[in-house]
């Protein structure tokens, strides 16, 4: 399968001029609009958005990605290549060798002088499932990580790892090396699906957060935050979305057609949208007092 035809192609955050007006209350209309304010802000700051926001729902063209530089790790030559002497069925010595290679190839150490009229660019790596059955074996994963932080240390290298971490669940639940996995990354985040969990969604968030439930397709965690040369992570020193359990610091995502969004996860509203609302006419009237006739209200009452 081309992984290169299922890149969602990026859009603009900006919104159509042509699109018609939102219909509001007429006591509405003459008010300032937040997102004007922030096209606004968005326009004055710079016309240039580094990979912003994406459509899921188109693709990069082919005459882009024509022109971009693409290099493609093979995985039945990375399989043949490690069953000789070299690696002796170490797949992972053996990626490490081919991103070095590449990163030595395309001038992105920072170790060494690019190349003659070659402008310095970035890289941008990604590597799926890591740790899964086809790497065969997880006892290099840990000195793999290591050696891959260390190279991209010097490197200008932006790299993305995605972990089937439901592969190391147990009996007694998630194996100790999943958090010596997350040691070894700058940031960890994990997406927890309640579509095919082996938990329901009302055991997950339980009470009343079970109705809305339904909204979402899953938490987001936030198990790590990148501090590279600090004792703090910097985007977290003001923020407290860290998913940490509590009520008012809860992710979700959901998937729409054309974005994938995340959101605060707020609980529903009391008793749930359909509970049946009874008029306050046809509640019982209340004991008669001193003074007050039954269905009137007692003029003693304040």
């Amino acid at each position: 399968m081309d992984l290169q035809s299922q890149l969602p192609g990026w859009t603009s955050a900006r919104r159509d001029k042509k699109d018609p007006d939102l219909k509001i209350a007429w006591r509405y209309q003459n008010l300032p609009r937040v997102d004007k304010e922030m096209e606004n802000t968005q326009g004055t700051a710079g016309e240039m958005a580094f990979c912003e926001r994406f459509d899921l729902s188109t693709r990069i063209p082919r005459e882009a990605l024509e022109r971009a530089k693409i290099d493609l790790i093979d995985g039945d030559k990375i399989a043949e290549m490690s069953q000789g002497d070299r690696y002796r069925g170490d797949m992972y010595k053996c990626v490490l060798d081919e991103i070095a290679r590449i990163i030595d190839d395309g001038g992105f150490s920072s170790l060494q002088q690019p190349p003659a009229g070659h402008e310095r660019n970035i890289l941008r790596l990604e590597l799926r499932s890591l740790g899964s059955a086809f790497w065969r074996g997880d006892t290099s994963i840990l000195q793999f990580l290591h050696a891959l932080r260390g190279l991209l240390r010097y490197s200008y290298v932006a790299c993305v790892i995605s972990l089937p971490v439901h592969l190391y669940d147990g009996d007694s639940g998630r194996l100790p090396v999943v958090r010596r996995i997350e040691h070894l990354c700058d940031a960890v985040i994990e997406l927890e699906s309640f579509e095919g969990a082996y938990a329901k969604p009302t055991d997950i968030v339980g009470g009343r957060k079970a109705g809305a439930a339904t909204e979402y397709h899953g938490f987001l965690h936030i198990h790590k935050l990148p501090r590279v040369n600090s004792l703090t992570a910097a985007g977290g020193r003001l923020s407290i979305l860290h998913s940490g359990g509590g009520s008012a610091n809860n992710l979700a995502f959901r998937q729409r057609r054309k974005k994938f969004c995340i959101e605060t996860y707020h609980l529903p509203i009391e008793g749930g949208v359909t509970e049946r609302r009874v008029p306050e006419d046809n509640k019982k009237p209340r004991a008669v007092g001193c003074g007050s006739r039954p269905g009137k209200p007692d003029p003693l009452e304040f």
